[in-house]
């Protein structure tokens, strides 16, 4: 129950951090605590965006708090890091990071924002979770950051108006859409909506991909297995743990180039 909430949690941010075609945003946070590595990942298309999420320890499953999730009890103490990158520059990757403050990570999403990229930034999570079947319903999240031109007298519409947003995990009890819990952050504000995007969990692997990882091996490592003519060797991806396998004579051909 603790990995799918905090997933839903981050893949709300890497989603809204950053709207650009053929972009990425991967954010990670690690912790002392029981679910140690969190990873996440969102690229964009020109149709959509791809989410893609796992944890190190994906079997912890803390005890709930007051009805909510224990956050912090499962990050523990650590560092969130987020990296930016373009297709058309995959050379030039933007960094930043900071310390956990409180390990809840809205919180920490928000400091991370102020200090990192100078955004003056608010965010609100909420996670409905189905007790009895152990598994999460539905989760929503927003992200209001602070653009050139805004006034003081719509900052402060702002303000009021994320405070009537802030219990996220009611407003998913209640059923409320997406488009509805915007009309309530954008109120009075002549809300306009100029990007639509659908949001896909995907994850990107390919055999072709897994084929090529082989590569980092080097030549005498390939040739082991090669000559050790096994039926298949497998190889699992850490982001969607699925298994793909190859017989030996497919990695004759990465030798010459390993």
């Amino acid at each position: 129950m603790i990995l799918l909430g905090l997933l839903s949690f981050l893949m709300c941010f890497v989603y809204a951090a950053g709207r650009e075609d053929d972009a990425s945003c991967h954010l990670s946070i690690n912790g002392n605590g029981p679910v140690r590595g969190i990873n996440t990942e969102v690229t964009f298309t020109s149709e959509r965006g791809y989410v893609k999420g796992y944890v190190e320890y994906p079997a912890v499953d803390l005890p709930l708090q007051d009805g909510l999730l224990d956050v912090s009890g499962g990050v523990g103490i650590g560092v969130l890091e987020v990296v930016r990158s373009h297709a058309s520059r995959p050379e030039v990757l933007q960094k930043g990071s900071i310390m956990l403050e409180t390990s809840e990570i809205g919180d920490d999403i928000v400091t991370y924002l102020l200090s990192s990229e100078q955004i003056n930034s608010a965010m609100g999570l909420g996670v409905q979770i189905d007790e009895q079947q152990g598994h999460i319903k539905s989760a929503v999240g927003f992200l209001c950051t602070v653009l050139p031109g805004c006034t003081d007298e719509e900052l402060s519409v702002v303000e009021k108006n994320i405070g009537s947003v802030t219990k996220m995990n009611l407003l998913v009890n209640g059923k409320k859409t997406v488009a509805e819990i915007l009309l309530m952050l954008t109120d009075k504000l002549g809300e306009q909506f100029r990007n639509v995007t659908p949001l896909v969990q995907k994850c990107t692997c390919s055999e072709d991909k897994f084929l090529q990882s082989f590569k980092l091996l080097g030549q005498k490592e390939l040739q082991d297995i090669i000559d050790k003519n096994e039926k298949y060797e497998k190889i699992r991806c850490h982001w969607c743990n699925s298994e793909t396998k190859f017989a030996p004579s497919a990695l004759k051909s990465l030798i010459d180039v390993a």
